[in-house]
């Protein structure tokens, strides 16, 4: 008996407390539905992050993609110091001697590069520098890479050459020309270093531009045939890197490097009036 009165006495405590839950319940669900209401934003808000975000980017983007262009100038110089390097070691292993700029007979080995011939395919592992380089990379500056070969591009086009296209578009491996006065025409042989004076202003190798480069030799000279004259490239903020004889290597603008072109300086021929 008691203890049905005791469950009676039970349900009928529950039963008034149901009313107090449901209003707390209630109460807990509408601060939450304020709280989240207040938390959202509003059309204004978001347009106001947008906006801020918009600026940031625009502040942000040039800079990263300075810090990029940085980067590519950088590289290309290391690369070219490592190219002039093995230059020079292949001299001092051949008695003094240049590697050739370009291939001139057929019957001779690849030039300096691995090229067989102007808008050929190119091989460094032919050349005749690769033993003291053995990487394909050092070849090909950053900012060069994907971005077309023109002149070889053009010819094999004119070929119908589907192949030869693909490779000037996209994959052509080398960025960097050497001098082509650095050859001796009439005897036809290479400079050798010990007959040369001024290594610290004759051209070396130069960042070619992308329009003219086809077989890594650099014909600048005014007496050239004109389809053979090359062009220094522009991509690194308006100029372009340049590797001496004595194997030091600077960055010039266009301007500066046209005006060495014309008169002269690069040639070891050249006399100052």
């Amino acid at each position: 008996m008691g203890r049905c009165q005791r469950t009676d006495d039970e349900l009928r405590f529950r039963g008034l407390q149901r009313p107090w839950m449901v209003i707390g319940l209630q109460r807990r669900v509408d601060n939450s539905a304020i709280a989240a209401s207040n938390q959202a934003f509003t059309l204004v808000e978001l347009l106001v992050v947008i906006a801020v975000i918009a600026v940031l980017a625009g502040i942000l983007f040039p800079v990263f993609v300075t810090a990029k262009q940085q980067a590519a100038t950088s590289t290309c110089v290391g690369n070219l110091k490592q190219l002039s390097t093995a230059v020079r070691m292949y001299a001092d292993n051949n008695s003094g001697a240049l590697p050739c700029p370009r291939r001139i007979r057929s019957d001779w080995p690849d030039n300096w590069a691995g090229v067989d011939k102007p808008s050929a395919k190119v091989y460094p592992e032919h050349g005749q520098i690769w033993e003291y380089v053995r990487s394909a990379n050092i070849y090909v500056c950053p900012a060069d890479r994907g971005r077309p070969a023109n002149r070889v591009l053009t010819r094999a086009q004119r070929k119908d050459d589907h192949e030869m296209e693909e490779y000037a578009r996209i994959e052509y491996p080398l960025s960097y020309s050497m001098n082509d006065t650095l050859y001796d025409l009439e005897r036809l042989t290479s400079l050798r270093t010990d007959t040369v004076r001024r290594h610290s202003t004759i051209l070396l190798l130069i960042h070619e531009s992308r329009d003219t480069i086809d077989d890594g030799a650099y014909s600048w000279r005014w007496d050239a045939v004109a389809s053979s004259v090359a062009n220094p490239t522009d991509v690194h903020a308006g100029g372009g890197n340049l590797a001496h004889l004595d194997g030091h290597v600077k960055w010039f603008t266009l301007a500066e490097i046209e005006r060495q072109r014309h008169s002269g300086i690069w040639s070891p021929g050249y006399r100052q009036q």
